[in-house]
């Protein structure tokens, strides 16, 4: 017996060794590299983005925040399958059809486009995108775009927003930002005295304690919720952690360090990452190639779900909204950053509807707020020329329409050169001043090729087929 015991100190020692190797492995591999996308739903893997890459510290940086409106890689809908479903791919995102546009289009040499931010998020949860994107070496644009619906900020969607941690994140933030930008600081602490008055922030302080602070990395400003909180949350029924950040996310379990390595793998040696130049490019081409497939077929001239008339700066929650786009206008002037405030093209919202709530009731307060610090609005809601198929349908639904928000490639790329039209305009990009889309020789080749497709924007209704909307065909 004592000499199997003996011999099986040196097997356990091995294996706790091995088991020190693999631990050391996962926790640091992931950082040993820069991957040109990042998983938007993994901001744990968020520094090993190339947007902080060393190599690139020299290089002018324009960087996109917000929601799905900015933060999305939809390529189009695969008509050849049931129910529709929409191909994804990093190669479709508004920062790889920027980087196309911008290199192939208007020759704009040595700027990088990046993106920050994810699906469903409020203005709330982009106070810790917008920091981050504050710490890339030689930041000079914030591109930031939210649709009417992502305008909300304590109201709690559990599917992709959990206001009770991002009240905290922001607050911790906004705490370092008073330091950072003191000559913003009285609109920084007017908008953390809002946070605090909010049903939110009580429901935080509940859930996180009043030490909170403490259970913040500070490495990555991402709070972490206590051991039982994640285990219970884990649990059937459970709903406080919908991102994933309690038990995997949570560095007191040690099953979070294998998926990060995971994920970063896949990452470093998939096609994922061959985003970076001519690599990258002719990926981004390859996906235009793909939605032309099904631009000529009929069926998606589907009817449009049309979107309320809101006003979100004269809501329940406008004071919030007005301060948070003042504090944003004052923090990136003092920073030295350019805001360009994107309104995206769309087909949900009609022009009648535009031109009575959301032009006055969001486009012209933005305007009002951050084109006298210096910052631009890019409107091109409704004049845009595109048309009902450079849009997304909703899938996997017994009641098909059209997503009127949501770009395909091919939208995108039109979206991006009314986008970069309008920065280089005012000279926020490195190409000749003046420019406009139209005279602009396009990048893909199989632009040539496209169906004409006549613009017609029918309203979903259950009611059944309504008829076309009036709507202007070119752009300002």
């Amino acid at each position: 017996m004592k000499s199997t015991a003996t011999a099986t100190r040196p097997s356990l020692l091995v294996m706790a060794a091995g088991f020190c190797l693999a631990w050391a492995a996962c926790a640091w591999l992931p950082l040993l590299y820069h991957a040109e996308s990042y998983q938007i739903f993994r901001r744990q893997l968020l520094p090993t983005y190339a947007l902080f890459d060393p190599a690139r510290s020299a290089q002018p940086k324009n960087v996109f925040v917000g929601a799905s409106y900015i933060i999305n890689p939809w390529v189009t809908n695969d008509l050849d399958l049931p129910d529709w479903p929409s191909i994804e791919d990093p190669g479709s995102t508004y920062s790889s059809t920027a980087t196309l546009v911008a290199r192939r289009e208007l020759d704009v040499k040595g700027q990088g486009f990046y993106e920050l931010g994810r699906l469903g998020t409020s203005f709330l949860d982009h106070v810790w995108y917008l920091n981050q994107a504050l710490d890339a070496p030689n930041l000079k644009t914030i591109v930031y775009a939210t649709g009417h619906t992502g305008m909300y900020h304590f109201s709690d969607k559990r599917i992709v927003h959990e206001a009770e941690r991002a009240s905290l994140e922001a607050l911790y933030v906004l705490d370092g930002w008073t330091r950072r930008f003191p000559r913003s600081a009285p609109a920084i602490e007017a908008y953390m005295a809002l946070i605090q008055a909010s049903p939110a922030y009580a429901r935080a302080l509940t859930r996180f304690g009043q030490d909170w602070r403490s259970r913040i990395d500070p490495k990555d400003g991402v709070i972490y919720d206590k051991p039982g909180w994640a285990i219970r949350d884990k649990l059937p029924g459970g709903s406080h952690d919908p991102l994933g950040t309690g038990l995997r996310g949570n560095p007191e379990f040690a099953v979070n360090k294998p998926a990060e390595l995971r994920d970063a793998l896949l990452l470093r040696y998939s096609l994922l990452t061959g985003q970076s130049g001519e690599a990258g490019q002719r990926r981004t081409l390859r996906l235009l190639d793909l939605a032309a497939r099904f631009y000529g077929d009929s069926r998606l001239d589907i009817p449009i779900r049309i979107s309320p008339p809101e006003n979100p700066f004269a809501g329940p929650e406008a004071g919030a909204h007005l301060a948070w786009t003042r504090m944003v206008a004052e923090v990136l002037r003092e920073a030295g950053v350019r805001l360009v405030w994107f309104f995206p093209p769309e087909v949900s919202i009609p022009p009648a509807i535009y031109e009575a709530y959301y032009k006055p009731g969001v486009v012209d307060v933005v305007r009002g707020l951050i084109e006298p610090l210096g910052h631009m609005v890019s409107d091109h809601v409704i004049r845009h020329g595109l048309n009902q198929r450079d849009f997304m349908i909703q899938e996997e639904s017994d009641k098909q329409f059209g997503l009127g928000y949501r770009l395909t490639s091919i939208g995108k790329l039109k979206s991006t050169r009314l986008l970069l039209a309008d920065m280089a305009g005012r000279d926020l990009l490195d190409a000749a001043p003046g420019v406009h889309p139209s005279p602009w020789p396009s990048c893909w080749p199989g632009e040539a090729r496209l169906p004409h497709v006549a613009m017609c924007v029918r309203p979903y209704s259950e009611l059944g087929p309504q008829d076309c909307l009036p709507w202007p065909r070119e752009p300002r």
